[in-house]
């Protein structure tokens, strides 16, 4: 490990290695430090004697770019259901003026009357 720092809101510790890793570690319980804990490489005794750190599971640590993703997905999501409404409304309003064409296929004489299999409409 080459350095460590805690999120702003001081619920997640990130740790950076040399390889070019990075991991997440969730934190709870006790209020964190201030200050990003500077460690000495070759000390790791200071991570291990924070009382603030919980034993995290290998299944629940999360690569930093998966983090970044799913708050990515979270922020979207407002933006994404406002369009998937506008969509519908859009469709919604398409299928009312279909609907007024019929109706009005149907007042027509016979020669101008369309079968209804010509109302199908090739994507």
């Amino acid at each position: 490990m080459s350095a460590l720092c805690f999120s702003n809101t001081r619920s997640t510790l990130y740790c950076a290695g040399g390889d070019g890793s990075f991991m997440a570690f969730p934190v709870g319980g006790k209020p964190n430090p201030p200050q990003p804990i500077l460690a000495d490489p070759g000390i790791g005794g200071h991570v291990r004697s924070l009382p603030e750190l919980e034993r995290t599971q290998g299944n629940e640590i999360k690569v930093f770019k998966d983090i970044l993703l799913e708050e990515f997905h979270r922020s979207q999501e407002p933006a994404k259901q406002a369009f998937r409404q506008q969509l519908v409304g859009e469709l919604s309003q398409i299928k009312d003026k279909l609907n007024g064409l019929l109706v009005e296929n149907e007042r027509v004489t016979d020669i101008e009357r369309l079968d209804r299999d010509e109302f199908v409409i090739d994507v």
